[in-house]
């Protein structure tokens, strides 16, 4: 027979195993084996993506209303006119433009003569009005000087200052305001935050130093 711990032979009748002292006949004690832990499903590291939280408003800052902002654009429509459009008619009146045009000449070519002057006025007062709006409502200002004269200045959703390009897309979304006969723009003053259809297009807000 053979000892059941350490494997080698004993003698018949020995009682126990002359190696290791295991007595004869007893059957091994095997440990119960270990349970085998398999690894669960791989979690995914904790995302480092964060929302921002909406803006929100302190006491010193509310929202621009409807009248404070009509009251802007008045402002900025006089200013835009002053500075390009005086100096352009004296442009073409120092030039002799208006007295070549209709001197002389036939109706038909005074009326063409008119209506490329209107093209030529329309294009650098669309051009200058951009620049306006956009580089000064980008700028550290937040605003045009009709916004600044009133205290009101523009922000993005996060009430952070615009870059070009938004402003850029804001200046150009006000077309979509005047296409719906103006309803655009009055919803600047029914809207909850009095968001215009342009600011919401954009996504930006007009906010009020109170």
């Amino acid at each position: 027979m053979y000892c059941s711990h350490c494997g080698i032979q004993i003698a018949d009748g020995a009682h126990y195993c002359p190696s290791c002292g295991q007595p004869a006949g007893v059957a091994p004690v095997i440990a119960p084996a270990s349970p085998q832990i398999f690894p669960g499903p791989v979690q995914p590291p904790n995302s480092h993506i964060t929302t921002r939280a909406p803006y929100v408003l302190t006491g010193s800052v509310g929202y621009a209303g409807f009248w404070l902002r009509f009251v802007a654009i008045i402002i900025d429509g006089i200013i835009i006119d002053v500075v390009f459009g005086v100096p352009f008619f004296m442009l073409l009146g120092g030039a002799g433009f208006f007295r070549d045009m209709v001197s002389g000449n036939a109706p038909s070519d005074v009326l063409t003569g008119v209506s490329q002057t209107i093209l030529l006025y329309d294009l650098i007062f669309g051009v200058g009005s951009w620049l306006y709006f956009s580089l000064m409502e980008s700028s550290s200002w937040q605003g045009t000087l009709g916004k600044k004269a009133l205290g009101i200045y523009v922000t993005d959703m996060e009430g952070r200052r615009l870059s070009f390009g938004r402003a850029t897309g804001r200046y150009f979304a006000k077309i979509l305001s005047l296409l719906t006969l103006m309803i655009g723009y009055i919803m600047g003053g029914t809207t909850e935050r009095k968001q215009a259809l342009h600011d919401m297009v954009a996504g930006t807000l007009v906010l009020r130093k109170r």
